[in-house]
């Protein structure tokens, strides 16, 4: 019985340990506007069995993520920086066009790729900049409405 009662406990331990090393890999997600740009920045704690980090974006009319681009892991306690420059100006739910000021608003998370799981940052939102293009073509097509 004492032996059971030990082995019970040693691999609840060792599970809890293996869990606590998937957990909270990646601190301080955030999502900012930088010029025509979205900047994405992280940090890690350990990352015993990282391969990579896929970067992921979704407006928030969907729920569906898409990766845009992936970072390499470099190692335990270290700062993560991500550039997205390729947002249309066109809304990618409908493209035909912001028609909300939702339909400019992402969402980013980062995907932690283990050698064998996958586990997930927080969400964080952000609205995409406007560029003077931008907003002088919709100034230029409401005169023409």
């Amino acid at each position: 019985m004492k032996k059971v009662l030990l082995t019970s406990v040693f691999l609840l331990f060792a599970f809890g340990v293996a869990l606590a090393e998937y957990a909270g890999v990646v601190e301080g997600f955030t999502a900012h506007p930088d010029s025509d740009a979205i900047s994405l920045d992280w940090r890690s704690n350990v990352e015993s069995g990282v391969r990579y980090y896929a970067v992921e974006r979704s407006d928030v009319k969907t729920s569906d993520f898409s990766q845009i681009g992936t970072v390499q892991a470099t190692g335990n306690y270290s700062s993560y920086h991500f550039k997205d420059g390729h947002l249309s100006f066109a809304n990618p739910s409908t493209q035909s066009g912001p028609t909300t000021a939702q339909s400019d608003l992402y969402k980013y998370r980062v995907r932690i790729q283990y050698d064998n799981e996958i586990s997930y940052s927080n969400t964080a939102f952000v609205t995409r900049p406007s560029s003077g293009v931008r907003r002088t073509w919709g100034m230029i097509k409401e005169m023409f409405h």
